[in-house]
């Protein structure tokens, strides 16, 4: 399997990455601001300074000022703060090239100029990625980043209040220091899950994404402060997020865990993490965890494992199954350490597709001899980063909306225009499988190969529809059409012969933007993207009952729309831990993307009197001029 190739390969570099992260790395004494005041403050440890006279950063504007009536147990550093009207920003630089930079924001509101903060929104941005968009701390609150640096060392945290705000932007104290280089691995595959089973490896994690954690879980134990984390990370015990608790108990480990070259290091997880442990204590149940995520997201999921339970190292092959989603299992082999109490690590993308929660299992092997155990788990979220091709708005709000995602993909749109009449005729076929170009067709200019020569898409909706009167009449050669999209071109390699396999292969790779126009990359919402292209992929299916019908296309297409304007208008309801689902109208609500397979329910919600959209209001959705 992938993912366990991916395994053996980073068990067989770690002695070079560990190494090499353990002779470098040294603990972190900077960057710690105490902002918008002019002297220093203990909290948790460490000292941080005022950022009135700095000597190894810089601010760009801003008004420093203090809470003239701070609470009794108020921190020091949540009594001053650095205030914007405008963007400004912190220029750092990290201590090497090509790492990992730990961003902490601390945000506690307080009244300013007869201003309340807690009814501030603003952006926070860094390197490119948008960290926080529209964001209200209205209480105090602390935010973790993890940002990658590449050859360039110095680096911005930008803070710019929100478009339509009339209250400023703040933060009262930063944390951000450079982590070992080797905190996330780079070039290793890692296996990308969905709720459908595995979706190929994904290869530029660490390069291409920031991380945003949103739990660092110590299985089997107590929580854990800064102070006793290298990294000054907070781990929180498991017990809220277990599913069933009765095949499990907790195990502590007295002594000190043995790192080697082979598993973790002692950055990647404190040792308490690695010194207690939830032991599954019956071998015919899973245990599971569960944990709510924001829907079509993806996370990087890292378990972690020190086998200080077994006796003895067990058999080399012998090990247990530790199961994303319930349907994707790894096998966890803790004899490939070597050695017993050694701390290792297994990596995840986990895509958060249709779901709001995400789960996590641990189940024993029938006839290994393994017990099943799980020490610590965390959940980052991947960002992307927006400043690739970004979206130029100039001021404007801009009603243009980006679903066709370049030439490739832009290719597949028409097939879903093309199809929206073959849907209905699919209820009556559902059996047949979609004509299919063979590589080596000839196809011409209306008189193409013998396969097309006599195909001509011409319908036109004269029976009752949940969409009324669209009189919608296509007539044209098909043959045409795939001249005019290039969709079969017999001059490319074998596998680039048909566009919409071509881009399906893509699709399900996880590697959509690499055939994107260039153009475009960055100005497309993820999440329209990925919900455009789900779309897409189900309307290539083989046989009608496994393809949408035409409403759920329509209703699809206007669902990415809906997500796209909310990306480029930057509305003022748009927050990063929203879902956007809630933003929508009701009545389109009533009619999100679904499953069933049903001329019949449509029929139905007709004699029910149910809604529907005019044949204006959906062709203006779909930035069309007129229903044609």
């Amino acid at each position: 399997m992938a993912s366990t190739l991916s395994l053996s390969l980073i068990i067989l570099f770690s002695p070079i990455f560990i190494t090499s992260s353990n002779s470098q790395y040294t603990l972190p004494d900077h960057y710690f601001i105490n902002c918008g005041s002019t002297s220093a403050a203990e909290f948790t440890g460490q000292t941080f300074t005022g950022d009135n006279n700095p000597t190894n950063f810089s601010v760009s504007g801003g008004t420093a000022t203090a809470d003239r009536s701070p609470a009794s147990n108020s921190p020091v550093i949540y009594q001053s703060a650095r205030v914007f009207t405008q963007k400004s920003w912190y220029e750092l630089e990290a201590d090497q090239n090509n790492t990992f930079v730990m961003v902490r924001l601390h945000f506690s509101p307080f009244n300013f100029n007869q201003i309340e903060l807690s009814s501030s929104k603003f952006e926070v941005s860094a390197s490119g990625f948008p960290l926080l968009s529209n964001f209200n701390a209205n209480t105090t609150v602390i935010k973790d980043f993890i940002i990658p640096i590449g050859s360039l060392r110095t680096f911005r945290i930008e803070f710019t209040p929100s478009r339509g705000s009339s209250s400023p932007a703040f933060i009262n104290a930063i944390e951000a220091f450079t982590t070992p280089s080797e905190l996330f691995r780079h070039g290793v595959g890692v296996p990308r899950i969905s709720p459908t089973g595995n979706n190929g490896d994904m290869n530029n994690i660490s390069t291409s994404y920031a991380f945003i954690p949103n739990y660092r879980i110590n299985v089997g134990g107590q929580r854990i402060e800064v102070d006793r984390d290298t990294l000054r990370r907070i781990w929180i015990p498991d017990d809220p997020y277990i599913f069933r608790s009765e095949p499990a108990r907790n195990r502590t480990y007295g002594g000190t865990p043995m790192y080697n070259s082979l598993g973790s290091n002692r950055f990647d997880a404190p040792n308490d993490v690695y010194t207690t442990a939830k032991e599954l204590t019956n071998n015919l149940v899973n245990l599971t965890w569960s944990f709510e995520v924001k829907m079509n997201a993806m996370y990087l999921v890292r378990a972690h494992f020190c086998d200080f339970i077994s006796p003895g190292l067990v058999d080399k092959y012998a090990g247990f199954n530790f199961f994303v989603y319930s349907q994707y299992p790894e096998k966890i082999i803790p004899a490939q350490m070597q050695a017993t109490q050694v701390p290792f690590y297994v990596d995840f993308v986990v895509s958060s597709v249709g779901s709001t929660f995400v789960n996590f299992s641990i189940g024993a092997i029938s006839g290994d001899n393994q017990t099943a155990f799980l020490n610590g788990l965390e959940i980052m979220e991947l960002l992307e980063n927006s400043t690739a091709g970004g979206l130029v708005n100039n001021g404007k709000k801009s009603n243009k909306v980006y679903i066709v995602v370049g030439g490739v993909v832009g290719g597949v749109v028409l097939v879903l225009v093309l199809l929206v009449g073959f849907f209905i005729g699919s209820k009556y076929a559902k059996s047949k499988p979609v004509v299919e170009a063979k590589p080596g067709t000839t196809v011409g200019p209306s008189h193409g190969g013998s396969s097309y020569s006599s195909i001509n898409i011409d319908f036109t909706i004269n029976h009752p529809s949940p969409l009324p009167n669209l009189n919608l009449s296509l007539r044209f050669p098909f043959a045409d059409i795939l001249q005019a999209t290039n969709a079969l071109d017999n001059t490319l390699p074998q596998k680039e012969v048909n566009l919409a396999d071509w881009a399906i292969k893509h699709i399900k790779d996880g590697k959509a933007e690499a055939i994107m126009d260039p153009y475009l990359v960055g100005t497309i919402n993820p999440n329209s993207l990925r919900k455009f292209l789900e779309t897409v992929e189900r309307c290539l299916k083989d046989t009608g009952d496994e393809r949408p019908s035409m409403i759920d296309v329509l209703w699809d297409l206007e669902y990415a729309l809906k997500l796209q304007q909310m990306f480029v208008d930057k509305e003022p309801y748009e927050d990063t831990t929203m879902d956007t689902s809630l933003q929508l109208p009701m009545s389109m609500i009533q009619h999100l993307p679904s499953n069933t397979d049903a001329f019949d329910s449509e029929v139905n919600d007709l004699s029910m009197g149910t809604d529907y959209p005019s044949e204006s209001q959906v062709f203006s959705q779909l930035k069309m001029d007129e229903a044609r």
